[in-house]
């Protein structure tokens, strides 16, 4: 079988995928996201224009974002188990979804764009709503499997809200410092002090 083996493959396209995001994300800084275009991007981390859309959609999908992944089966059916506060635990589970996500310098350079263009923030979050409803509704069949019916749907609601928050403030502080430590722990140091309020366990 011919080709690179299968780990020097994905390590090329993480190298790629990485070099196109940088590329997207400096360009935008210098110049304006709505100024810059594919190909500007795709020659500055020297690939092809096909190249880019082998890994990105748009341009507003190489940007990137600190969306953790989908939960696997057994994520999902821990979290179902659980018996402590719904929002502290979806925290949780949004962390471990980051794992592996810690490019620091690809981080700061998103949160100055969205500093510098809200518009992209705006964009950002109705792309983030359908993962927040899938959230949403992971939270309200643990309430329900827990008997709590009344109310469920806008208490699931509200707990994702307050797990949303947490992790996001987790990684405002996190690409505001120095890039010490991980993304995982600014986030659950960002729970730490939610707890602090008075937040069950």
């Amino acid at each position: 079988m011919s080709g690179a083996p299968p780990g020097l493959r994905e390590h090329k396209r993480a190298t790629t995928r990485r070099a196109l995001r940088s590329a997207m994300l400096a360009l935008a800084l210098e110049r304006g996201f709505d100024a810059v275009t594919v190909e500007e991007v795709a020659q500055a981390a020297g690939v092809s224009p096909r190249t880019f859309f082998n890994y990105f959609a748009s341009k507003e999908d190489a940007i990137g974002g600190p969306h953790p992944t989908e939960p696997t089966d057994t994520e999902r059916d821990r979290y179902l188990a659980g018996r402590g506060d719904p929002a502290a635990d979806l925290v949780r589970l949004l962390a471990d979804g980051l794992q592996g996500d810690d490019d620091f310098v690809l981080h700061r350079m998103r949160r100055r764009l969205m500093e510098q263009e809200a518009r992209l923030l705006g964009d950002r979050l109705v792309t983030a709503r359908t993962h927040h409803q899938h959230l949403a509704g992971l939270v309200e069949q643990r309430l329900r499997s827990r008997g709590e019916v009344d109310g469920a749907a806008d208490r699931a609601a509200l707990a994702v809200a307050v797990a949303v928050a947490v992790a996001r403030q987790g990684w405002m502080r996190w690409t505001a410092g120095d890039g010490a430590g991980d993304l995982r722990a600014a986030v659950l140091a960002a729970l730490a002090d939610y707890r602090g309020f008075g937040a069950s366990e």
